[in-house]
């Protein structure tokens, strides 16, 4: 029989026996929800005394037994105890991988096709036995494929779906179960804390040990995965079958529908307009492809400026084929809907009236318009009108020839669109060309002039005018400058790129400095503005307060004395009490602490003052002057005082005594300074002290305020002024100790930007008596006071593409691995390189020109789009300088005989390429025929 003894568990007893060494207990309830931390449980079960006994349970795997013997035969009976420990459930504690991964709960931006690894950290994801190996899932979508480093770590690795903030999980048991889940379960972590402590309280007598095991491992939030944002692609209009054909009745045009444009052509000039969701507002592809794989990119693709999210437009897909399938690719993301695009498939003509591209011999056109040849000798491509681009005939385009090759406009194609046939508009906008052009450009965002020549500034994150796009003043009556936003949504940006804040705001421009954004923290303080600024103000040397307008005591220039640490909050000090630093007092720290004396200068107040038997410094009748007691000649009683301490009084004081100015046990030593006049008055310490003078004294003289030195002579400054009112002048030897922010031996000179502010904070002043004031300024600040900026600004001097000299100039960068840079900031790319570190550029020949002069690269793109016309001729090659198959000639412009896409007809072989000659040498055996020249 199985049976529990342990309260709050019962076994069913369903059996299956083994001979009489054996029961396996087959069905047995837990609790509902199980704890991480479980106390044993005790079925107890009968066995032969004569054998061990063992127990598996595949889902509980981390049992140990202990074996309890009695008899069995007879009247005995013989136990063994066996205690079962539960498996804790898998805990999930963070997830990252994608490409953001902010924050350990949630990770962003995962790959659709779920190829990015994403890094599963937590707790039980496997036991030691092996039993019930773990299964990870993101939301609905399981791991394809699981790399398990540990029972603490694992890596998922495929994991294909679409969503956002799907909870990363990890299983493990059978599907169903309880134990098919992750540990957390509940909303809230308080909820999960209490639950668990009541449910093991009601269990295990140790229950506060239990409880905090637990809370310790519960999870806050629940772990989350968002995948990348799939664009989506709902119609597709802008080909041959406009209202006017599908009015004419064409029968192709039964194709034509809202996801599938007819009649497109070849030359792929129609512009497309596509309609869909998540498209954004920054680069994206367009493709066309077939069923064997085989694509073509659209040349440009522009965003509707309206409706950017929602609609582009496509031009330049020269390509053959129907029903070839459309998709949008963002962030290498694919769209997947059925969008499709059939191109024409014969050789067209144009019919002027209606303006419409029909097919056939009957309509009220001429084939190719009778500007290009019709080219009908590829048998696996349709065919096309190969049209005449010259200086004489014109540089026609379309597949009738019906149009004006893009870069051109006017009646008769010859006109170069504003910026040149070769790059219109610079390749920064769309040219109005065409028969029915004008020539004019239509920029994209970021660019302006005539010809989109100039570009507006970019951040350092390569955004325009810091991402406010609309700050730009672009278009062709545009400066190409940014007017940055100032307002309460956006936030408060200046700068040519939009990349700092107007001075006093902060936190992405968005919050004022404490003493508002007109004068942050008011004369005397800093604030830490700027986009990643938080706004609070540091104050300068003397001030305090949370708008720096709070002086320290003891004065701005002067605070704490320099004898102790000024509140940054009220201004009030707190004087040092030290050896090193000296023992000092008062709201200032202007005064020794009681008991002590010394210099006045670093540390200073540091010698301890003669005390009487009772404590009292100087018996509290005379004055303690650098560890010495300088007592007064009587006291109020008229009694003489004297002594070490001024502890002796009376008559007793005549022994100590000696004449005026003089000291020593014999009354043998003359006080520093010491004169007298024609009349015998005596004059000590240069007139300017008291010196200590009798049989007790030292004679050393303490000299008058302004006055210092063994003498007592005059501080620099005047005695007036003392070091000019900005340092303290030393008794020790009448130098001066300049206050922070002055300089020279009086301490006459304020450091240049000024003593409260010395080079405006932006580096460091040769202040103090040995100083000039003058500035070192760090590195991104210029002048004689540190108050200019580099180009670019302080933060990012020459937008961090260049160095900057003491003149304030910007020497750009210009290396293959720094990038190749220009402008007074450096912030744009040199002619000819283009990208965001400006390191790419169009392939060259050896004569430097791009594409060898056959071809031109698309805008920040390193491949070559190869001329393929009868007047340019038909290239390819990664540099553009050798024939496409079936052309030959320095020119590429003729076809071998029998055709391009036929060469020899089939049975010979082509003398082609720009050194061939374009004769056929005929194929000539038993295989393959014996073929001759016709």
């Amino acid at each position: 029989q199985c049976q529990s003894v342990t309260h709050g568990l019962w076994v069913d007893g369903v059996y299956l026996g083994y001979g009489d060494q054996m029961l396996v207990c087959k069905t047995y309830m837990t609790p509902t929800v199980l704890p991480s931390y479980f106390p044993a449980y005790r079925p107890f079960i009968p066995v032969n005394a004569t054998n061990d006994f063992n127990i598996s349970l595949p889902h509980f795997p981390n049992q140990t037994v202990f074996p309890t013997v009695h008899t069995i035969y007879g009247l005995s009976v013989t136990e063994k105890t066996v205690s079962v420990s539960f498996s804790r459930r898998p805990e999930v504690h963070s997830a990252v991988g994608c490409t953001e991964s902010f924050y350990p709960n949630h990770t962003r931006g995962c790959f659709t096709n779920g190829t990015m690894p994403i890094v599963i950290r937590g707790m039980f994801f496997f036991d030691e036995l092996g039993f019930g190996m773990p299964t990870a899932w993101i939301g609905p979508y399981k791991c394809n494929k699981l790399i398990i480093f540990s029972d603490r770590h694992l890596e998922c690795r495929e994991y294909p779906g679409l969503g956002n903030d799907l909870r990363v999980e990890v299983r493990r048991g059978v599907p169903g179960t309880p134990w098919d889940t992750v540990y957390r379960e509940t909303s809230g972590r308080t909820g999960v804390e209490q639950f668990y402590t009541n449910q093991i309280a009601s269990y295990d007598p140790v229950a506060a040990s239990a409880a905090a095991w637990i809370k310790d491992h519960i999870v806050e939030e629940d772990i989350l995965a968002s995948y990348r944002i799939l664009p989506v692609v709902r119609t597709i209009s802008g080909c041959g079958c406009s209202a006017e054909v599908i009015a004419a009745g064409l029968p192709d045009c039964a194709w034509e529908s809202a996801n599938h444009t007819v009649l497109c052509s070849p030359q792929g000039v129609d512009p497309l307009t596509i309609t869909g969701l998540n498209f954004g507002t920054g680069r994206v592809s367009i493709i066309i492809g077939d069923r064997n794989g085989v694509f073509k990119k659209c040349d440009t693709v522009k965003h509707d400026t309206t409706t950017p999210d929602t609609k582009l437009y496509c031009t330049g897909y020269k390509y053959a084929g129907t029903w070839l399938h459309v998709s949008v690719v963002r962030d290498d993301e694919e769209s997947r809907d059925p969008i499709f695009l059939s191109y024409s498939s014969s050789c067209p003509y144009y019919n002027h009236a209606l303006r419409i591209e029909t097919i056939g011999t009957t309509n009220n056109g001429t084939l190719c318009n009778s500007r290009g040849i019709c080219d009908t000798t590829c048998p696996n491509s349709p065919a096309s009108c190969q049209c005449n681009q010259s200086a004489v005939t014109g540089y026609w385009d379309g597949y009738a020839c019906q149009d004006c090759l893009y870069g051109y406009f006017g009646a008769t194609c010859l006109t170069e669109c504003t910026g040149g046939a070769v790059q219109p508009c610079s390749g920064n906008g769309v040219c109005s060309s065409g028969i029915f052009g004008d020539g004019t450009c239509d920029c994209y965002p970021g660019f302006a002039g005539l010809s989109c020549e100039k570009e507006c500034p970019k951040d350092g994150y390569g955004r325009i005018c810091g991402g406010f796009i609309t700050a730009c003043s672009n278009g062709t009556t545009g400066t190409g400058l940014c007017t940055c936003p100032t307002n309460a949504v956006d936030g408060y940006w200046s700068g040519f790129a939009c990349a700092s804040c107007v001075s006093g705001w902060a936190q992405q421009c968005k919050v004022e400095c404490p003493n508002g954004a007109g004068n942050p923290c008011g004369e005397y303080g800093t604030c830490d503005e700027g986009p990643t600024g938080a706004g609070n103000c540091t104050c300068s040397t003397g001030y305090a307060g949370v708008k720096c307008d709070i002086p320290c005591n003891g004065g701005p220039t002067n605070p704490c004395s320099q004898h102790g640490v000024c509140n940054p909050i009220d201004g009030t000090c707190s004087c040092y009490h030290s050896p090193d630093k000296g023992y000092w007092s008062g709201t200032s720290c202007s005064g020794c602490l009681y008991g002590y004396s010394g210099p006045d200068t670093t540390p200073g107040c540091v010698t301890p003052c003669p005390r009487n038997s009772t404590g009292s410094v100087c018996s509290d009748v005379g004055v303690c002057i650098l560890g010495e007691c300088f007592c007064p000649d009587t006291l109020s009683s008229g009694e003489k005082v004297c002594g070490a301490s001024c502890n002796i009084t009376g008559d007793a004081c005549n022994i100590y005594a000696c004449p005026s100015g003089t000291y020593g046990s014999q009354c043998q030593n003359k006080c520093p300074g010491y004169t007298t006049n024609q009349v015998g008055t005596v004059t000590v310490c240069s007139g300017h002290g008291v010196c200590s003078e009798g049989k007790l004294g030292n004679g050393q003289c303490s000299c008058s305020s302004g006055y210092g030195g063994t003498v007592c002579t005059q501080c620099p400054g005047g005695a007036t002024t003392p070091c000019s009112g900005h340092g303290t002048c030393s008794s020790a030897d009448a130098l001066c100790t300049c206050y922070t922010g002055y300089a020279s031996q009086d301490c006459s000179i304020a450091c240049r930007g000024g003593a409260i502010s010395p080079c405006y904070n932006h580096g460091t002043c040769k202040d103090g008596r040995t100083g000039d004031g003058s500035c070192t300024c760090i590195y991104g600040y210029l002048g004689l006071d540190c108050s200019s900026e580099c180009p670019g600004g302080a933060s990012k001097v020459c937008n961090g593409n260049g160095n900057c000299t003491t003149s304030g100039t910007c020497i750009c960068e210009d290396d293959s691995q720094l990038g190749h840079w220009t402008g007074s900031a450096c912030e744009r790319c040199k002619p000819d390189w283009f990208g965001s570190k400006c390191l790419k550029t169009c392939p060259k020949s050896l004569d430097g020109k791009n594409c060898s002069g056959h071809g031109t690269c698309p805008k920040d793109v390193e491949l070559c789009n190869c001329d393929a016309t009868i007047t340019a001729g038909y290239w390819t090659g990664v540099l553009c300088n050798t024939c496409q198959s079936g052309y030959w000639g320095t020119g590429c412009t003729s076809a071998c005989p029998g055709g391009a896409c036929n060469p020899c007809g089939g049975h010979g072989v082509c003398s082609q390429g720009t050194s061939g000659t374009g004769l056929c040498t005929c194929t000539y055996n038993n295989t393959d025929g014996r073929w001759a020249k016709t």
